[in-house]
């Protein structure tokens, strides 16, 4: 099951509870693995009940939870409810989230103070073991070297309502102002009087300074396009020109192959056309000298018959 079904639970379980069965809730739900967003069940109107009751201690366990830090829990553990090693390990991976949110890079020495861990190796094998791999809450790297956390990618914690609030001003104010801005100058373009605006001539100021700054982006942009397609241009032409180079050496290659074995097959008919040449010869030759041995006995004999018939 899912560390947002198991939550989903306990938020339904929430809802028909009252008092110390909230309490209940809220002390299991804080030690479930893989549960590390509380805001929604901080918002459960039975959880608000208890915020100033006899169970005010649970409710600040939760807050605590959502928003606070391991630091936060020594320093007001008198007044909050005693934590098992599951709610420890938890809220000192909750610390963890709430560090590398605010930075990507995360030192050791820092690492342990927050989290009151003494040794580097028992530091790393926290992060590996409750960080890594059973809930995955932070993507990173562990710097043995440089004696850091490497922060790549970290979930995000719930956060506060002032804080929203707060973070929120600034941009509704600039929005306000923006608006302002478009209805006076449709009034202006429409021929209508129109109130003056303060700040109106910074406002068209850094407006100019704006478009001048995106204008010379747009023409960084245009010849950065250009040259890299020049640059693919060139290597695709070169691409080209090995490809041609590479198929005239095979296509030589393969011509100089058949020249060679037709001047080998040539070789091997001549010499077939010589060796059968001189085997003609041969039995030419041989029936010469037989004809030639066979005349000369026939002629001795004669010679030889001729005396005896002298002397007869």
């Amino acid at each position: 099951m899912s560390a947002d079904s198991r939550l989903h639970q306990y938020l339904l379980l929430s809802k028909g509870a009252r008092g110390r069965a909230v309490a209940e809730i809220i002390n299991k739900a804080t030690s479930e693995p893989g549960i590390l967003s509380f805001g929604e069940l901080l918002d459960v109107p039975s959880v608000q009940e208890i915020k100033n009751g006899d169970f005010a201690s649970s409710y600040k366990l939760l807050e605590l939870f959502a928003y606070g830090t391991w630091p936060e829990y020594l320093e007001h553990a008198s007044s909050l409810p005693p934590l098992d090693s599951q709610q420890q390990r938890k809220l000192k991976q909750l610390t963890v989230l709430s560090l590398a949110g605010r930075t990507k890079v995360i030192p050791y020495k820092v690492l342990m103070a927050q989290l009151d861990i003494p040794a580097v190796r028992e530091l790393e094998d926290f992060i590996i073991t409750e960080c890594f791999y059973n809930s995955s809450s932070i993507k990173g790297k562990l710097d043995h070297k440089l004696s850091c956390l490497q922060v790549h990618n970290v979930i995000s914690r719930d956060v506060r309502p002032q804080q929203l609030l707060k973070g929120s001003e600034k941009p509704l104010a600039a929005i306000d102002q923006r608006v302002l801005y478009a209805v006076m100058e449709t009034e202006i373009s429409m021929g209508a009087p129109c109130c003056p605006v303060p700040g109106k001539e910074q406002w068209f100021k850094g407006s100019e300074s704006l478009l001048a700054a995106i204008d010379k982006r747009v023409q960084y942009a245009v010849v950065d396009t250009e040259v890299q397609r020049k640059h693919r241009s060139d290597v695709e032409m070169k691409q080209e020109e090995v490809k041609r180079s590479i198929k005239y050496a095979v296509l030589e290659t393969e011509v100089q192959r058949k020249h060679r074995s037709d001047v080998g097959m040539k070789q091997e008919e001549v010499k077939r056309s010589i060796k059968l040449d001189m085997d003609q010869r041969g039995a030419d030759m041989h029936m010469d000298d037989g004809g030639l041995v066979d005349f000369m006995e026939d002629d001795r004999t004669e010679r030889d018959r001729m005396p005896s018939e002298i002397m007869e």
